[in-house]
Protein backbone atom coordinates (compact mmCIF):
# COMPACT_ATOMS: atom_id res chain seq x y z
CA UNK A 1 0.00 0.00 0.00
CA UNK A 2 1.35 3.39 -1.13
CA UNK A 3 1.96 6.07 1.58
CA UNK A 4 -0.60 8.14 -0.05
CA UNK A 5 -3.49 5.70 0.35
CA UNK A 6 -2.61 5.07 4.32
CA UNK A 7 -2.40 9.26 5.36
CA UNK A 8 -5.54 9.16 3.52
CA UNK A 9 -6.86 6.41 5.77
CA UNK A 10 -5.99 7.62 9.28
CA UNK A 11 -8.67 9.11 11.20
CA UNK A 12 -6.78 12.18 11.89
CA UNK A 13 -6.94 13.13 7.79
CA UNK A 14 -11.00 12.28 7.73
CA UNK A 15 -11.06 14.37 10.53
CA UNK A 16 -9.19 17.62 8.83
CA UNK A 17 -10.84 16.76 5.74
CA UNK A 18 -14.25 16.88 7.28
CA UNK A 19 -13.61 20.22 9.35
CA UNK A 20 -11.85 21.93 6.28
CA UNK A 21 -15.04 20.84 3.58
CA UNK A 22 -17.38 21.69 6.38
CA UNK A 23 -15.97 25.24 7.06
CA UNK A 24 -15.97 25.83 3.16
CA UNK A 25 -19.52 24.88 3.20
CA UNK A 26 -20.53 27.09 5.96
CA UNK A 27 -17.98 29.96 4.57
CA UNK A 28 -20.11 29.67 1.19
CA UNK A 29 -23.32 29.85 2.77
CA UNK A 30 -22.53 32.71 5.04
CA UNK A 31 -20.86 34.88 2.06
CA UNK A 32 -24.15 34.48 -0.72
CA UNK A 33 -26.49 34.43 2.32
CA UNK A 34 -29.72 36.76 0.78
CA UNK A 35 -32.72 36.49 3.27
CA UNK A 36 -35.82 35.67 0.86
CA UNK A 37 -38.19 35.53 3.89
CA UNK A 38 -39.06 35.65 7.54
CA UNK A 39 -37.20 32.99 9.73
CA UNK A 40 -39.63 30.47 10.42
CA UNK A 41 -38.93 27.80 12.97
CA UNK A 42 -42.24 25.43 13.01
CA UNK A 43 -41.34 25.09 9.39
CA UNK A 44 -38.06 23.99 10.62
CA UNK A 45 -39.27 21.55 12.87
CA UNK A 46 -41.64 20.21 10.50
CA UNK A 47 -38.79 19.49 8.07
CA UNK A 48 -36.58 17.66 10.86
CA UNK A 49 -39.26 15.21 11.63
CA UNK A 50 -39.90 14.48 7.98
CA UNK A 51 -36.48 14.16 7.12
CA UNK A 52 -35.89 11.96 10.47
CA UNK A 53 -38.54 9.93 9.25
CA UNK A 54 -37.76 9.38 5.83
CA UNK A 55 -34.48 8.48 6.45
CA UNK A 56 -35.25 5.73 9.34
CA UNK A 57 -37.59 4.70 7.17
CA UNK A 58 -35.37 4.29 4.32
CA UNK A 59 -32.90 2.62 6.43
CA UNK A 60 -34.91 0.38 7.68
CA UNK A 61 -36.41 -0.67 4.09
CA UNK A 62 -32.19 -1.34 3.43
CA UNK A 63 -31.83 -3.17 7.05
CA UNK A 64 -29.17 -0.77 7.57
CA UNK A 65 -30.60 -0.97 10.56
CA UNK A 66 -32.71 -3.40 13.14
CA UNK A 67 -35.71 -2.79 15.30
CA UNK A 68 -34.04 -3.07 18.43
CA UNK A 69 -31.66 0.23 17.58
CA UNK A 70 -34.65 1.96 15.80
CA UNK A 71 -34.81 4.62 18.67
CA UNK A 72 -31.39 5.09 19.51
CA UNK A 73 -30.93 5.31 15.18
CA UNK A 74 -33.63 8.04 15.37
CA UNK A 75 -33.27 10.35 18.00
CA UNK A 76 -29.57 10.22 16.54
CA UNK A 77 -30.81 11.10 12.94
CA UNK A 78 -33.27 13.73 14.58
CA UNK A 79 -30.64 15.26 16.80
CA UNK A 80 -28.71 15.45 13.50
CA UNK A 81 -31.12 17.34 11.68
CA UNK A 82 -32.34 19.43 14.28
CA UNK A 83 -28.32 20.99 14.47
CA UNK A 84 -28.01 21.19 10.85
CA UNK A 85 -31.12 22.88 9.94
CA UNK A 86 -31.74 25.01 13.33
CA UNK A 87 -28.00 26.19 12.39
CA UNK A 88 -29.42 27.26 8.73
CA UNK A 89 -32.26 29.36 10.13
CA UNK A 90 -29.97 30.80 12.59
CA UNK A 91 -28.46 32.57 9.72
CA UNK A 92 -31.38 35.08 9.83
CA UNK A 93 -31.25 36.02 13.52
CA UNK A 94 -27.53 36.34 13.36
CA UNK A 95 -27.42 38.42 10.25
CA UNK A 96 -30.16 40.51 11.65
CA UNK A 97 -28.25 40.90 14.99
CA UNK A 98 -24.45 41.11 13.81
CA UNK A 99 -24.41 41.98 10.29
CA UNK A 100 -22.77 40.39 7.27
CA UNK A 101 -19.35 39.51 8.85
CA UNK A 102 -20.74 38.02 12.11
CA UNK A 103 -22.72 35.70 9.96
CA UNK A 104 -19.92 34.51 7.81
CA UNK A 105 -17.84 33.89 11.31
CA UNK A 106 -20.96 32.24 12.04
CA UNK A 107 -21.50 29.70 9.62
CA UNK A 108 -17.49 29.10 8.62
CA UNK A 109 -17.51 28.12 12.69
CA UNK A 110 -20.97 26.06 12.16
CA UNK A 111 -19.59 24.09 9.25
CA UNK A 112 -16.25 23.31 10.66
CA UNK A 113 -18.21 22.05 13.71
CA UNK A 114 -21.08 20.10 11.39
CA UNK A 115 -18.07 18.47 9.32
CA UNK A 116 -16.38 17.32 12.28
CA UNK A 117 -19.53 15.91 13.70
CA UNK A 118 -20.22 14.09 10.97
CA UNK A 119 -16.87 12.56 10.41
CA UNK A 120 -16.44 11.31 14.31
CA UNK A 121 -20.04 10.35 15.37
CA UNK A 122 -22.90 10.74 11.94
CA UNK A 123 -21.38 9.50 8.56
CA UNK A 124 -17.67 8.88 6.80
CA UNK A 125 -15.98 11.10 4.70
CA UNK A 126 -13.12 8.41 4.72
CA UNK A 127 -14.69 7.02 1.41
CA UNK A 128 -16.12 9.64 -0.26
CA UNK A 129 -16.16 8.94 -3.33
CA UNK A 130 -15.00 5.18 -3.37
CA UNK A 131 -17.11 2.45 -3.51
CA UNK A 132 -16.99 0.18 -0.60
CA UNK A 133 -14.56 -2.63 -0.92
CA UNK A 134 -13.19 -4.78 2.00
CA UNK A 135 -9.75 -4.39 3.41
CA UNK A 136 -8.56 -7.97 1.45
CA UNK A 137 -9.90 -6.43 -1.94
CA UNK A 138 -7.51 -3.66 -2.05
Amino acid sequence: MNKRREMQRSPIYSTQRGVVVGAAIGLYMGIFFRPSREPDLGFVFGLIVVATLVTVGLRLARKTITRANLARESLRSFALYFFALLSLEGRHYVLNAAGPVVLVIFTTGLGALIGYIWVNFGGSVRNFGETSTDEKDR
